[in-house]
């Protein structure tokens, strides 16, 4: 039980860990607090090891593109930028697209906020909710043909997403044929028997 408690405690600390840098928040507002002497020596063995976090890499990034000299040197030669997935991004990772993204540089975004999954883990689906109103001469495009799923399973899934709050219209369309059973409800006794 004690190593339970133990493993719980460090998966929390890392969670609360990656906020600091996935919020770009400022680690000495955490001065003082048990989290802060914990994030501090934590940091500290990062550096020992020469180690950053996913989260610190982009947290790093986007503060030495804040200095105008590194952001010149660095967008220079961009033309072009494509950010995947990006109902899935932080507010560090957004930060990272706007420093990047300023005009002459063209960005592409592509992203479902229906498919929104990582809230958990500091994405912001506003950032794709409102796109549209925070960049300029935005040209947007649909990718509604589902091509891979059968017409049942493409009507539930449209019917699901309507209950999603706040969500961008659209509805997916099938090209498949239908046929068979298609949904199939099934539910498992325990967690071990779902695998």
């Amino acid at each position: 039980l004690h190593e339970l408690k133990r493993r719980e405690a460090i998966r929390d600390f890392a969670h609360n860990a990656d906020v600091v840098s996935n919020e770009l928040l400022d680690p000495a507002s955490l001065d003082g607090s048990q989290m802060g002497k914990c994030y501090q020596a934590y940091n500290e063995m990062l550096e020992r090891f020469h180690s950053l976090t996913f989260g610190q890499i982009i947290a790093k990034a986007v503060e030495e593109l804040e200095k105008p000299a590194t952001l010149a040197r660095v967008r220079a030669p961009l033309k072009h930028l494509i950010v995947d997935e990006y109902q899935d991004i932080n507010p560090a990772q957004e930060r990272l697209i706007e420093l990047l993204a300023a005009d002459p540089v063209h960005l592409c975004v592509v992203g479902d906020d229906d498919q929104a999954i990582y809230q958990w883990r500091g994405s912001d689906v506003s950032n794709i909710l409102s796109f549209v109103k925070r960049y300029k001469n935005v040209k947007t495009v649909k990718l509604e043909i589902n091509r891979r799923s059968r017409p049942r399973i493409i009507e539930t899934a449209n019917d699901f997403s309507k209950s999603i709050p706040n969500r961008l219209p659209k509805a997916m369309k099938e090209e498949r044929a239908g046929g068979g059973p298609e949904i199939v409800c099934w539910k498992a006794e325990t967690e071990e028997a779902e695998t």
